[in-house]
């Protein structure tokens, strides 16, 4: 009876350890995903932003290209057939207007 209650005891203690382990791997875990969380909000507040105050081509651009997730020539060909203008002129005049917003 003692040596089983002794193994019972060191068997609750093990177990007592494991689940404080997994405490402090949740905690971890809940803090990585907050941070994950507020970048992300940060992220998208400051597309949001920026959709705001674009407008026109520069605004269907960086729309295709940061929120769709368009290539970069494939937005600029789809930004120029939509506008009816040609692609030099989207990429000469209205892509660096936002290539420094797209970082």
């Amino acid at each position: 009876m003692y040596e089983n209650s002794k193994q019972v005891l060191e068997l609750i203690r093990l177990r007592l350890e494991s689940l404080d382990e997994v405490e402090q791997d949740q905690m971890k875990e809940k803090e990585r995903l907050k941070n994950l969380y507020e970048n992300y909000q940060k992220k998208i507040a400051k597309m949001e932003g920026i959709l705001k105050e674009l407008t026109g081509i520069e605004y269907s651009l960086y729309y295709d290209i940061a929120v769709k997730g368009s290539t970069i020539n494939k937005a600029v060909d789809k930004v120029a057939l939509d506008y009816d203008v040609s692609s030099s002129i989207v990429w000469k005049k209205h892509y660096p207007k936002i290539k420094s917003k797209l970082e």
